[in-house]
């Protein structure tokens, strides 16, 4: 994300800020948020933590460089959320929105194949309590989103100069699914256009 560094930041802390009202919003609902980047090795930059505590994004926290490690992001960071959530989505009590968002291509994962990755999507998204996104600044992330199980309705290619406009989408999204979670229904299509 380095040819769009400005704009991922100020998406991201605007994002965080958008979580922040949606907290107030809806204050029944528990509202966590992790954070996973990656280039050639993934980092858990923050997990499960209020919107509130999580420090805004600056050049000097956010530094993209290097390859792609895609599928090990998402399958560490998916895999521990599973771990640490387990008993709440077995007891009813939980949901997950995971939203992938990359300017390229996987070309360095080491422990997650694309075909594991899918299967493990596919399984997650069968129990109704998780919802996977995908958003890519290549001209083929649809396709490649619907190779990993992830719903059409659910994955966008975007310009990477949009970053801003999608993370606004995100927002938006967020607020719709929560809306309709606090009347009971979780939604399968979470990006709303």
């Amino acid at each position: 994300m380095r040819s769009c560094l400005n704009e991922t930041i100020s998406g991201f802390n605007q994002q965080m800020q958008a979580i922040k009202a949606l907290e107030e919003k809806y204050p029944e609902q528990e509202l966590v948020v992790s954070l996973t980047t990656f280039n050639g090795e993934v980092s858990r930059d923050f997990e499960m933590s209020s919107a509130k505590f999580i420090p805004a994004l600056d050049q000097q926290s956010y530094r993209p460089s290097g390859s792609t490690a895609l599928m090990d992001a998402i399958g560490m960071s998916v895999v521990q959320l599973q771990n640490r959530i387990a008993k709440e989505l077995a007891r009813g009590e939980a949901s997950v929105v995971v939203v992938i968002m990359t300017d390229g291509y996987e070309n360095s994962s080491q422990k997650y194949s694309a075909k594991k990755i899918s299967q493990l999507i596919k399984e997650l998204e069968q129990s109704d309590l998780w919802v996977f996104n995908f958003m890519g600044a290549t001209k083929d992330a649809v396709e490649v989103a619907t190779s990993l199980n992830i719903q059409t309705a659910n994955s966008i290619a975007f310009e990477k100069m949009e970053f801003g406009e999608e993370m606004n989408r995100v927002s938006k999204s967020m607020d719709s699914y929560i809306s309709e979670k606090r009347s009971g229904t979780i939604r399968k299509k979470f990006l709303v256009k």
